[in-house]
Order: C-alpha cells, then sequence, then structure tokens
C-alpha cells in the first residue's frame, strides 16, 4: 500500500483508520461559504464600557424618541401617556446606574442627598452633557427634593404642540429607576414653570423626588446609630485617661 505523509492535524482523540488525520481539514465548498460569510457588525457590547466619549446626534436621538412617542401613543390606550413615558424611562435608569456606578467606581450610597448629586452631577452630564441647573429640598415636606432643568432637550424639540404632553416624564421614569438600582426608592413627578433668565422667559422642567417613607427612617436610624458609636467612643477615651491620672497619682 501507498500511505500520504502526515502533514494534517490530528485529532485530540485515538486515529481509527486511514484518513483521519486530515478529517478536520476545510473543503473547497466550506472554504467558499466561509468567505462569503459577512463579518459580524460592531454592537455596543464590543465597545469599552469605560470610555465616556460616545455621543449621539440631536437628529437621530429626535427621530428616536419621536417614534417612541409614536409608539406609545397607539400601544395602550388605557393608560395615561404621563405613565407610558415613566415605565419607558424606568428600565433605562437601572442599566445607566450599573454604567455611571462602574465608570466613577463608586461606593455604596447610603444618603439620600449623595445619590442626589450623583443624578445632578454624574447622571446628567452622561445623558445631555452638563450638569442640571439646580437642585434644592423643600421647604414643606422632608422627603422632597427638587431638580430643576432650563435646558431640557426633550421638551425644547419634540413637547407636544397641544402641550398635553410633558416628554419630562420620561427623564422622571430614568431618575426613578436610577434610584430603585440604588435602593432608594422614590416617586418622581414632574412639572414646567416658567423662569426670566437675561430678560428671556425660559421654560424650566422641574423633577419633583419623593421618597419612600422608609428611606428617611432608615436614614435617621443610620444617624442615630452614628451618634451613638461616637458618644461610646468618647465615653472610653475618657475612661482611659482617668485610668491614667490615677495611676500617676
Amino acid at each position: 500500500f501507498f500511505f500520504q505523509a502526515e502533514d494534517g492535524i490530528r485529532d485530540s482523540v485515538a486515529s481509527r483508520g486511514l484518513g483521519d488525520v486530515y478529517k478536520r481539514q476545510v473543503h473547497g465548498d466550506q472554504l467558499k461559504e466561509m468567505m462569503q460569510k459577512k463579518p459580524r457588525p460592531v454592537s455596543v457590547y464590543d465597545g469599552n464600557i469605560r470610555d465616556e466619549k460616545r455621543t449621539v446626534s440631536l437628529s437621530l436621538f429626535s427621530y428616536l424618541f419621536a417614534e417612541l412617542i409614536y409608539y406609545l401613543n397607539y400601544r395602550d390606550e388605557s393608560k395615561p401617556m404621563q405613565q407610558k413615558l415613566n415605565e419607558a424611562g424606568f428600565p433605562i435608569g437601572q442599566k445607566i446606574f450599573e454604567i455611571c456606578a462602574l465608570r466613577e467606581k463608586a461606593s455604596r450610597f447610603t444618603k439620600t442627598e449623595a445619590i442626589l448629586l450623583f443624578i445632578h452631577n454624574k447622571v446628567w452630564a452622561l445623558l445631555f452633557g452638563s450638569k442640571a441647573d439646580e437642585l434644592d429640598k423643600s421647604l414643606e415636606e422632608d422627603d422632597e427634593y427638587r431638580i430643576y432643568d432650563s435646558k431640557a432637550i426633550i421638551n425644547k424639540y419634540l413637547a407636544s404642540k397641544t402641550e398635553q404632553i410633558n416628554c419630562g416624564d420620561f427623564v422622571a421614569g430614568i431618575i426613578e429607576g436610577i434610584l430603585y438600582a440604588a435602593d432608594f426608592p422614590a416617586k418622581v413627578d414632574t412639572s414646567i414653570m416658567e423662569d426670566v433668565v437675561k430678560d428671556v422667559k425660559v421654560k424650566k422642567v422641574v423633577y419633583i423626588i419623593k421618597f419612600a417613607s422608609h428611606v428617611l427612617k432608615r436614614e435617621e436610624a443610620a444617624k442615630q446609630d452614628k451618634i451613638q458609636i461616637i458618644t461610646n467612643s468618647l465615653k472610653r477615651l475618657f475612661h482611659k485617661k482617668k485610668k491614667k491620672k490615677k495611676k500617676k497619682k
């Protein structure tokens, strides 16, 4: 018999006979099929998640958001548009919190002011390119905060002609999703107020954030625990100094 030299790729298992050496080689038809395959399109998951230099053109954003409004308007007529916009933004907020927390290497938030500053500064810069105008606390309610934004792209370009739809509810849903992911559940409502900036009338979107009752109770309990720990530490330090004075005498 005539044997061909063993130049092929061997299998990981023992050979089962002649020609087994070359059984993994690609034939002409298979090679042609592989060459005709289109390359896999680049996905958002192929990039570096820590890369912050990612922008979307305003025209593309406006088109996509207008399509979202059109879709939600005819999806479920039993729900008000405000609720549908809020529900659409909620899961986006949860994902945004994960991305921002990873990029900023943020530790676990324990205070309402800390998570709100995080939204006011970092999240707003990620979504809209700059910080929100203002963040303040309600004078009437301890569990209520407000974020003001006069540069709201959503309402500036895509508000309804009849002004019955406040597209800021979509951003309100995003804020709710972020707070829920950070374990600070809250209800976020919106309103529009007029303000004068440099003799020009400007419409501001106000995001009214009202935290769940257990959030403030948890924060108050944490404050009391911290005060108790400091008090106990001071007592131990005082007793140590007292003992040292007695030994010296």
